[in-house]
């Protein structure tokens, strides 16, 4: 881990270790992550980032400034052995990561910088791609799995699959290659890390922030799900942050397809998390979107309440509460979450894959809907989106929700006793409209999203139906009851 030594000063002899990605503030303050017991320094004197080059130190204004190599700064790129100085206190900024032999060395055209981390699969390292001028997160595959024939042609053919996938929301993958006995992948490097190295060090996120960066990820799914790719391992430490904020899904390294069963690479840890996997994961049974969906949802709650949502001795026990247990209700856990958010967290994880919603697109739409009712500062670019066709579209929208309140909900309430296989298509018949219908409006296609209401008022169901999709009706009704503050703003 990179290190800060006080060479001379009132804290001679102290270090300070520097966790990625920062930011990391120094001064007299005795709020700042590392406070200096110097008279001459800022409350407020500079601060560390971990940026795609490397470590960058910025001077904060401080009154008598901050010095690199005996140069007074306002931002300068931090190498091993760069000397700082701060009024009275002088620094040497050192790594001091484990012993690696890779550090230094060059794979296949790549310079390897740092040691990031190690799991599973292997080892990831900062990299500079030489030809390409780009600093990348390079994986190396541990020996074992290099040297399984079986492995390695799989996770090269998959992986290459997964790099066409190129989407905002998706972490690109560069190029993966066996070489000279070394498998590897480069790919876009995030300088701020994941959301589960966020939850490490903010606990509980804000409502507002968890739902940022679920839509975010939701999005990203939806792609991927659109190309028919499965992620089947969404978890806190997939979900990525890049330099400038944005969130994005990472390790699609290999991935299922829709109908696929559990296969033997999650037996070796790869990929998957028994804390965040679905209950047909868990349990061996094909896979489709729905069970990204419900490793979303568990993520999410590991966002809201600080931890995931089971907890057990071992991954056996997990595993069977992700098959059997209801998850916690978020309510109980802390009381500013909104009710709405607590029941679409629990549909999400609904245990029967048919009683989630059934595309990642319809969630990302619930998560925008609660998102422009928790802000006043909905997601940039969404949010403008939006605002330059609601002001059109403000009658037509009331004329719908009019449509949906007096004669929509009817059709839940009539006669029971079909039977289970039909009253699960029916479920899915009614979510896909409800989906085809929101895209239609967020597109603003009024007249096909009209059309979709009445689609909609015509399918029959029983009481429960209704009671199992009301929070998704709820957050139908929701959304539109956002964009007609909108249009009247």
């Amino acid at each position: 881990m990179p290190e800060l030594r006080v060479e001379a000063g009132p804290q001679k002899g102290q270090i300070f270790f520097l966790r990625p990605p920062g930011p990391i503030f120094l001064g007299r303050d005795m709020k700042a992550d590392f406070p200096l017991f110097d008279r001459s320094a800022s409350r407020t004197h500079f601060r560390i980032d971990f940026a795609d080059e490397g470590y960058r130190l910025t001077d904060l204004e401080s009154k008598t400034g901050t010095y690199v190599n005996d140069q007074r700064v306002a931002s300068a790129l931090l190498e091993p052995g760069s000397h700082i100085l701060v009024g009275k206190t002088a620094f040497t900024f050192e790594y001091d990561s484990p012993q690696d032999g890779q550090v230094g060395k060059e794979i296949e055209g790549y310079k390897i910088l740092e040691r990031l981390g190690s799991g599973e699969m292997g080892t990831t390292y900062r990299a500079f791609q030489q030809k390409q001028r780009r600093v990348v997160a390079l994986k190396v595959l541990s020996g074992d799995l290099a040297t399984d024939k079986d492995f390695a042609a799989r996770f090269v053919r998959e992986t290459r699959e997964a790099a066409e996938l190129h989407h905002p929301g998706i972490v690109r993958i560069h190029e993966v290659r066996a070489a000279g006995g070394v498998l590897f992948c480069a790919l876009e490097f995030m300088a701020q890390g994941s959301v589960e190295d966020l939850c490490r060090r903010h606990g509980r996120l804000s409502v507002e922030r968890a739902l940022q960066v679920a839509l975010e990820a939701a999005r990203g799914l939806e792609f991927a799900h659109q190309q028919g790719v499965v992620h089947g391992g969404i978890k806190p430490g997939s979900i990525m942050i890049h330099e400038s904020g944005a969130v994005k899904i990472g390790e699609l390294l290999m991935t299922a397809r829709p109908g696929e069963t559990q296969p033997s690479w999650h037996a070796r840890g790869i990929n998957a998390s028994p804390w965040y996997v679905s209950p047909e994961q868990a349990t061996g049974r094909p896979v489709d979107p729905r069970s990204d969906i419900y490793s979303l949802g568990a993520s999410l709650h590991h966002m809201l309440s600080g931890a995931p949502p089971f907890q057990g001795e071992n991954p056996k026990e997990i595993l069977a509460a992700h098959i059997q247990e209801p998850p916690p209700d978020l309510r109980e856990i802390r009381d500013d979450v909104p009710d709405e958010l607590a029941h679409l967290v629990k549909s999400l994880m609904a245990k029967d894959p048919a009683a989630r919603p059934p595309t990642a697109s319809l969630v990302a739409l619930h998560l925008e809907a609660m998102l422009s009712t928790t802000s006043a500062s909905p997601p940039t670019g969404v949010a403008l989106a939006r605002r330059r066709w609601l002001r059109c579209i403000g009658f037509y929208l009331l004329a719908a929700l009019t449509f949906l309140l007096g004669a929509g909900l009817g059709f839940f309430f009539l006669k029971t006793g079909r039977m289970a296989g039909e009253r699960s298509a029916r479920l899915q018949s009614v979510r896909t409209i409800i989906s085809e219908g929101m895209e239609l409006l967020r597109s603003g296609n009024l007249d096909a999203a009209l059309l979709k209401q009445k689609e909609l008022s015509a399918v029959r169901g029983a009481p429960e139906d209704w009671e199992r999709l009301g929070p998704e009706i709820k957050a139908f009704e929701s959304a539109l009851q956002a964009a007609l503050r909108r249009a009247k703003e």
